[in-house]
């Protein structure tokens, strides 16, 4: 295997092979006594000019295959940096200091809803628009692919797993896990009730002694611990765990944290490599220079790894007790199901990590920006309570019947990750030349040429003005119920596209047990409690965003969407609930 510095350089080839031209012309110089600086500073010089000549020629084949389909190349941000240095360090500021997406949102009022950017000498078609997500993902899905340079990037985090296979590979995910996701395994409200139950006791212990939670950490312990038994038939137990205590507890800093138990380190290392990963992508090509010393994912991996390998192992050897009785036995895990497709310990430790990351972060996120929501809006949570108690009273448990007749809650879902996608940002690669539809009647498509990377937005896509209204920047779920569901969504469905559609039942049903096991969880949860509140004096100081009159929580991304900090609430029971 190669280190991770030797690979990036084998992928800068086709730059390296410039070096000799520059060698062999400094050396000629000196061989003939041309000591001059200019002459000196010319052959120096050969390497960046030889990459200056390699992007006009680039640029000049892609206006050759535009021209060849009759369309337009999107236009490209301005940035006299050399290379478009400037624009990596926007993507690297916002991402570290800004309000997620705002350089992107900024470009997009300049040049429209699709533009080109270069970062590092890469170009980087971006897109808003509705036809052109539906382009990548669904329409002309073959035409794109996550990419060598994708691949290279996430291959720590993800390995060979389905979020980062094309092709065949993606094709074998697909084929191995799609069987076991039928509509009776997903509706798994046992589960649900289990760690629901759990989880809540350790919210009302908390509220009772007199501190405010953090509802992310404590719905990413509630979604970790049923993923994990759901994928693995191990419970992660993390639940199991103390609660954090805010900063501000006045106790002692070792106990303003749950104790690091093997739960708590693979959740926490789980989520430094996605932040790690994450930071990858918006240095472009550049990334391995800051990683020389070592690849910094893997080291949050080791530890994720030491998790999960063991329970993988176990399900092995189970499954080869008992071989004799397959016919007769009925795999109860996605795990139990993958151990009689294959054996191989990288394809299984892999796979389950990449359905882990799908199933935990998007819940996760779907619950804590709908708690943020509700914490914001009183009058939604009081309607939504209300339709909730004149359904299923203070105790009732709901059936799956009664979530879907809960047309409130699905309102209240749908606006929050309208708002707060789970996955905000994403990257595609074509594999040939692609049209996408003109942004005007009449006018010319756009081209997407062959082997460029195309990112799009569906945060930004989801509060585009033009597509939801004037208030599109506004939480109301009645924008799902009233006139603007007609006027907007209704003739266009696509503009709303959360969770990523595309020709696959796993990201379907991603979405399907998000929705189950959120909707689960606040009818529990609201059942409970009648009133919440932010705790801002709860807030770590490094997590206050710095701006005014937008969320007044951090939320940001890495695979996923999370919030910096944690989303620290109060909440009350209503005197006539006692």
């Amino acid at each position: 295997m190669f280190s991770l510095g030797v690979r990036y350089l084998l992928r800068l080839l086709p730059v390296v092979l410039l070096l000799p031209i520059s060698t062999a012309l400094f050396l000629y110089a000196i061989r003939l006594e041309l000591y001059s600086v200019v002459h000196v500073l010319l052959s120096l010089l050969s390497l960046p000019i030889g990459v200056f000549f390699l992007v006009q020629w680039n640029d000049y084949k892609d206006q050759r295959q535009a021209n060849k389909f009759n369309a337009v190349l999107p236009p490209r941000v301005e940035d006299s940096s050399l290379g478009g240095i400037n624009t990596m360090l926007s993507m690297v500021d916002n991402f570290q200091r800004g309000y997620l997406g705002d350089n992107l949102a900024e470009w997009a009022r300049k040049h429209g809803p699709v533009f080109n950017i270069r970062i590092m000498f890469e170009n980087r078609m971006f897109t808003t628009e509705p036809d052109h997500i539906r382009s990548i993902l669904a329409t002309n899905f073959a035409g794109f692919e996550k990419g060598s340079h994708f691949r290279f990037q996430f291959d720590s985090l993800l390995g060979k797993g389905v979020f980062n296979a094309d092709g065949d590979l993606w094709k074998f995910h697909r084929g191995i896990s799609r069987p076991f996701f039928t509509k009776d395994r997903i509706s798994d409200f046992q589960g649900y009730a289990r760690h629901s139950d759990r989880a809540l006791s350790l919210l009302a212990q908390r509220l009772q002694e007199g501190f405010p939670v953090d509802f992310q950490d404590l719905a990413s312990r509630y979604t970790l611990d049923w993923t994990t038994e759901f994928l693995f038939g191990a419970d992660a137990e993390s639940l199991s765990s103390t609660l954090p205590y805010p900063g501000t507890s006045g106790l002692k800093a070792s106990q303003c944290h749950s104790v690091s138990s093997p739960a708590d380190l693979f959740a926490r290392s789980f989520v430094d490599a996605q932040s790690q990963t994450s930071l990858r992508t918006r240095y472009g090509p550049a990334w391995p220079l800051l990683e020389l010393g070592g690849d910094k994912v893997k080291r949050h991996m080791s530890v994720v790894y030491n998790f999960v390998v063991p329970i993988i192992q176990k399900a092995i050897d189970r499954n080869r007790d008992q071989d004799s009785k397959k016919a007769e036995w009925e795999q109860s895990t996605l795990l139990d199901y993958l151990v009689q497709q294959t054996d191989d310990m990288t394809i299984l430790r892999d796979e389950t990590l990449n359905m882990l990351i799908a199933g935990r972060d998007t819940t996760t996120c779907l619950l804590t920006s709908t708690i943020y929501a509700l914490a914001e809006n009183p009058s939604v949570l009081l309607r939504l309570r209300t339709e909730i108690i004149d359904a299923l009273g203070t105790t009732g448990i709901p059936t799956i019947q009664d979530l879907r007749a809960l047309k409130y809650l699905h309102a209240v879902l749908n606006e929050a990750l309208r708002l707060w996608p789970p996955v905000p940002i994403n990257i595609r690669k074509s594999k040939e030349t692609a049209l996408w539809s003109p942004i005007v009647e009449g006018g010319k498509p756009f081209c997407v040429p062959a082997r460029t990377k195309c990112s799009y937005s569906v945060l930004l896509m989801h509060r585009r003005t033009d597509l939801w209204g004037p208030d599109a920047e506004k939480y109301d779920p009645d924008r799902f119920l009233d006139e603007r569901y007609e006027r907007y969504l209704a003739p266009n469905p696509l503009h709303l596209s959360p969770l990523q559609y595309r020709p696959s039942n796993l990201h379907g049903t991603t979405g399907l047990v998000a929705y189950d096991e959120a909707s689960f969880f606040l009818v529990k949860l609201l059942q409970m409690f009648s009133e919440i509140s932010l705790a801002p004096e709860a807030q770590p100081v490094d997590s206050v965003p710095p701006w005014k009159n937008r969320e007044k929580v951090w939320f940001t991304s890495h695979v996923s969407m999370y919030f910096k900090g944690g989303v620290w609430v109060k909440m009350a029971k209503s005197d006539l609930d006692v």
